[in-house]
C-alpha cells in the first residue's frame, strides 16, 4: 500500500507542485488549504507524513502541529514545518522543541531537497520505479528534478550488408513554422499527466515557473475557447509552440507584420506543396527573404505564439510528462524569467496587475532565498534594474513602487515578474539589516582590475593560468604536469565580462570551450582560485566575484546554446561556485579558510572531483584530435579518437556527429598504414555506414540543432543518390545556421541541377514535337 502524505498549505502553486511530484514518485497525496481543513484531513486520512506551512488561514501551522502531536497517531507521524517568514534559529528550535515538529524547511525550498527529506523519512516507495517510468521522470539521487535520460538505449535490428533505404522525414510540414496543429487530446486517466487545471486558479506565468521548478520535460496543452496550443517543455524550459490558430501560421505571421504580401504568401505555399520544400527555403529561393531573416522571423513567430497566451483571461491547461522531448531546429531560446517578463510586458495592463498584486502593498520585499531562482537570466533596462536594486528586505512593495524611476504600470510589471519568478520574495516584517549586494559599477570594475592583477602576479600566475586550447600532450601526466607555464597569463573568467545573450557564441564547440575554460577550475581545491580572488580577499571582493560568476554561469544562460552534456557541466560549476561562496561569505570564514589552506591535504571528495574534471578535459582533447585527423582525411584515426571521446562523454551530440561522419568515410580512406588497419572496426563497410547514419540520427535526437549532423546526413544521402532526402537535411542545417556556406552551396547546386534537368526534358519534348 502506498505511503500517504498530507500537504497543508494555502499556496496553490506549492500544493500543485507537491501533489504532482509526490504522486509521480508513488505516494498517495492529500491536500488541505487551511489549518481547520488540515486537522480534519489528518483524522480522516491518517497520513504517514505531514508537510505543514506555518502561516495558514483559520488555524496557524504552529497550533496544527501541536494538535497533531498531542494525538496518539500524531506522536508517531513525522511533521515537516515549512515557512518563508519564520527562519530565525530560535523559531526553528521552537518548531522542534516547543511544537514537536520533526523537521523544519525554509521556503522557497528546492524541490529536490524536499523530496530527499521525504524519502529519508518514509523511504522510496516500492512502486516508485514503475511510477517514475510511467511519468517519464527519473528517480535519482537528486530526485525527479534531475536531468531525464538523454537518449533511448541503442538497439534494433542488426545491419544488413546493403545500406537501408532512407525513411522519409516525419516532419514533412516544417514544424518550426507552427503550421502543424497541436496533438490530439490525451485520456484524462493517462498516468503521465502531472499537472491539470484552469487559469482561474493558477495564472500562466505561475504555471511556467512551476514547470521550471519541477524541471520536467513534456507537453503543455492549453485551451481557451477555440484556441488550442501545445508547448513542448524541455527540462522546465518552453522550447517549441504549435497552434491551431491560423493567424499565427508562419505565412500569415509574415503578412500580418508587413513582411510578405498575401499574394507572395499564397505563391510560397503553392511552391512549398509542389516541391516538398520548407516554406522558409521557398521564400529564400523567391528572393524575398535572406536565410538570416527566415531564422529571425521564425524565432519571433514562435515567441509571439507563446506570449499570446499571457493575454488569456481564462482557459485550461494539462501538462504531460515525456522524457523524449528534445526541442526543434528553431526554439523559443529564452529563459523562463525572460519569457514571463516579455509576456507580462505585452499583455498585463495596470488594472490587471493591481488585482494580482492587491495583497502585496504593505509587504516587504527581499531577494529570493534560492539562488537558482535569484540569479535567473533576465533582461532589464537601467531604470528597471533600479527597481530590482531597491529590493533589500527593508522596503515595502509600496515604497519601492513610489520610488521607482519608471512608469507605475511598468514598475508593477517588473515586480510581478520578479515575484512570480522567485527572484524576489515577500515577507511580512522588515529585516533587521538590509541585504548586501553589489550595485556600484566602480566596485565591480575594481574587483575585475584586482583579479587581472592577481593573474599577472608571480605568486598566483601558475594557479590562475588557463592552459591554451591548442596544447599538445596526450597523457594525463603531460596534461596536468606541474611545470607548465603559459607564455602570457589568462585572466580568470570573472575578470572578463561574459557576453550578453545575443552576444554569446551560438556554435556548440565555442560554447563548450567557454564552459570548459571555467570547468577546469573545479580541479583546483583552492576556493580563492575558483572564485578568481586573491589569497587575502575582503568579504566585499568575495561577494562581488561570486555574484558575477553566479550570473555568468547560471544554467539559464546556456539553455538552448549548449548540449545537455555541457549544460550539466554548467550545473556543476554553478553548484561549486555557490558552495565556495557559502564557505567564504564572511571575513571570519575567509580567515578560517586561509588557516585551513596552510595545512590542507586533498580529501577524497576533492580527489574525485579533480579526477572527473580530468576525464572531461581528456574527452575534449580526444575530440580535437579527431577533428585534426578528419582534416587530414585519416578517417580511421579520426573515428578511433572520437570513439575514445565518446567513451568518456557518450551523450555529447557533436562528438557523436563527427564520429558518424568519420565512420562513414572510412570506405574512402586512401593508403591506410598498418596501424590504421589495426584500428579499423571489424564490421563490413555496409555495417559501418549503417552505424554512421544511426550515430547522426542519435546526435539529432539529443540535440536537434546540431548543424553538422544535418550537413553530414545530407552528404551521405547525396552520396547514396537520395537527393530529395539530402535537400531536407541541408534545409534544416540552414535553419540551424543561416550563414552555413555548405548548406547554401548544396541547396543551390540541387536547384541548379533541377533547372538543367527540366531544360533538358523540355528540349527533348520540343524535338519530339518537331518530328
Amino acid at each position: 500500500m502506498a505511503k500517504r502524505i498530507l500537504v497543508v498549505d494555502d499556496d496553490k502553486n506549492i500544493d500543485q507542485i507537491l501533489h504532482a511530484s509526490l504522486s509521480a514518485m508513488g505516494f498517495e497525496v492529500y491536500v488541505a488549504r487551511n489549518g481547520e481543513e488540515g486537522l480534519a484531513q489528518f483524522k480522516a486520512s491518517t497520513p504517514d507524513l505531514v508537510l505543514l506551512d506555518v502561516l495558514l488561514p483559520k488555524v496557524n501551522g504552529w497550533d496544527v502541529c501541536k494538535n497533531i502531536k498531542n494525538t496518539p497517531e500524531g506522536r508517531k507521524t513525522p511533521v515537516v514545518l515549512m515557512s518563508a517568514v519564520y527562519k530565525t534559529p530560535k523559531m526553528q528550535r521552537d518548531a522542534r522543541e516547543k511544537f514537536k515538529a520533526d523537521q523544519f524547511l525554509e521556503k522557497p525550498f528546492q524541490l529536490s531537497r524536499l523530496l530527499t527529506m521525504v524519502t529519508t523519512l518514509l523511504g522510496v516507495p516500492e512502486n516508485a520505479e514503475l511510477m517514475m517510468t510511467e511519468n517519464g521522470a527519473k528517480l535519482a539521487d537528486g530526485g525527479p528534478d534531475e536531468f531525464p535520460p538523454e537518449s533511448p538505449e541503442e538497439g534494433g535490428e542488426p545491419a544488413s550488408d546493403a545500406a537501408p533505404e532512407p525513411t522519409p522525414d516525419p516532419d514533412e510540414e516544417d514544424r518550426a513554422t507552427g503550421e502543424t496543429p497541436p496533438s490530439s487530446d490525451i485520456s484524462p486517466r493517462d498516468p503521465s499527466v502531472l499537472l491539470e487545471g484552469d487559469f482561474s486558479t493558477v495564472s500562466f506565468p505561475e504555471l511556467l515557473h512551476d514547470l521550471y521548478v519541477m524541471g520536467k520535460s513534456g507537453h503543455l496543452e492549453v485551451k481557451y475557447g477555440p484556441k488550442e496550443k501545445t508547448i513542448d517543455v524541455l527540462d522546465g524550459y518552453p522550447v517549441v509552440v504549435s497552434t491551431n490558430v491560423e493567424e499565427e501560421y508562419f505565412g500569415n505571421f509574415l503578412v500580418r507584420n508587413g513582411i510578405l504580401t498575401a499574394e507572395q504568401r499564397d505563391e510560397s505555399v503553392t511552391r512549398m506543396k509542389e516541391s516538398g520544400r520548407l516554406q522558409g527555403t521557398v521564400l529564400i529561393e523567391m528572393g524575398i527573404l535572406t536565410p538570416q531573416q527566415v531564422v529571425n522571423y521564425l524565432k519571433l513567430q514562435i515567441r509571439e505564439k507563446l506570449f499570446e497566451i499571457f493575454s488569456w483571461s481564462a482557459g485550461t491547461y494539462r501538462f504531460t510528462a515525456d522524457a523524449a522531448v528534445a526541442g526543434d531546429v528553431q526554439n523559443v531560446d529564452m529563459s523562463v524569467a525572460n519569457i514571463i517578463q516579455e509576456g507580462v510586458r505585452a499583455h498585463y495592463t495596470f488594472e490587471r496587475l493591481e488585482k494580482q498584486l492587491a495583497g502585496y502593498w504593505e509587504h516587504f520585499l527581499q531577494l529570493g532565498a534560492d539562488r537558482r531562482y535569484r540569479f535567473q537570466d533576465i533582461k532589464l533596462t537601467p531604470g528597471e534594474a533600479k527597481i530590482h536594486e531597491m529590493v533589500d528586505g527593508t522596503k515595502t512593495f509600496d515604497e519601492i513602487v513610489s520610488a521607482s524611476p519608471v512608469s507605475r504600470e511598468r514598475t508593477l510589471q517588473v515586480l510581478f515578474t520578479l515575484i512570480i519568478s522567485g527572484m524576489v520574495e515577500t515577507i511580512i516584517d522588515s529585516r533587521d539589516d538590509p541585504q548586501t549586494r553589489f550595485t556600484a559599477a566602480e566596485d565591480v570594475a575594481e574587483v575585475r582590475r584586482k583579479t587581472v592583477a592577481i593573474a599577472e602576479s608571480d605568486t598566483d600566475k601558475k594557479a590562475l593560468a588557463e592552459k591554451p586550447s591548442g596544447w599538445a600532450g596526450e597523457s594525463e601526466d603531460e596534461m596536468f604536469g606541474g611545470g607548465f607555464e603559459p607564455a602570457a597569463p589568462t585572466p580568470h573568467p570573472s575578470a572578463v565580462p561574459m557576453a550578453t545573450e545575443d552576444e554569446m557564441p551560438s556554435d556548440d564547440a565555442e560554447v563548450r570551450q567557454a564552459v570548459l575554460g571555467m570547468y577546469k577550475r573545479l580541479a583546483d581545491e583552492n576556493l580563492f582560485h575558483l572564485l578568481g580572488v586573491g589569497t587575502n580577499p575582503t568579504e566585499q571582493e568575495v561577494r562581488i566575484a561570486y555574484h558575477r560568476l553566479a550570473k555568468d554561469f547560471h544554467p539559464d544562460r546556456f539553455f538552448g546554446r549548449a548540449s545537455r552534456e555541457v549544460k550539466m557541466k554548467v550545473e556543476e560549476i554553478f553548484a561549486a561556485v555557490n558552495d565556495a561562496y557559502d564557505r567564504l561569505n564572511t571575513q571570519d570564514k575567509i580567515n578560517q579558510y586561509q588557516k585551513y589552506l596552510e595545512g590542507a591535504e586533498l580529501d577524497d571528495e576533492s580527489a574525485n572531483r579533480i579526477e572527473g574534471v580530468k576525464k572531461v578535459i581528456i574527452a575534449e582533447q580526444r575530440y580535437q584530435n579527431g577533428l585534426t585527423f578528419l582534416k587530414e582525411k585519416r578517417f580511421t584515426r579520426a573515428a578511433h579518437a572520437l570513439r575514445q571521446a565518446l567513451d568518456i562523454a557518450p551523450n555529447e551530440a557533436e562528438y557523436i556527429a563527427y564520429y558518424g561522419w568519420s565512420l562513414y568515410n572510412i570506405a574512402n580512406e586512401k593508403d591506410p598504414d598498418q596501424e590504421e588497419l589495426a584500428l579499423r572496426p571489424k564490421e563490413s563497410i555496409a555495417d559501418m555506414q549503417f552505424e554512421a547514419r544511426e550515430s547522426l540520427t542519435r546526435a539529432l535526437e539529443i540535440n536537434p540543432r546540431t548543424e553538422k549532423a544535418y550537413l553530414f546526413l545530407g552528404a551521405i544521402y547525396k552520396d547514396q543518390g537520395f537527393v530529395e532526402f539530402a535537400e531536407k537535411q541541408y534545409e534544416k542545417a540552414l535553419m540551424c545556421n543561416p550563414n552555413s556556406i555548405e548548406a547554401l552551396r548544396e541547396l543551390r547546386l540541387i536547384k541548379l541541377r533541377e533547372s538543367q534537368a527540366n531544360r533538358k526534358k523540355k528540349g527533348l519534348f520540343d524535338r519530339f514535337l518537331k518530328r
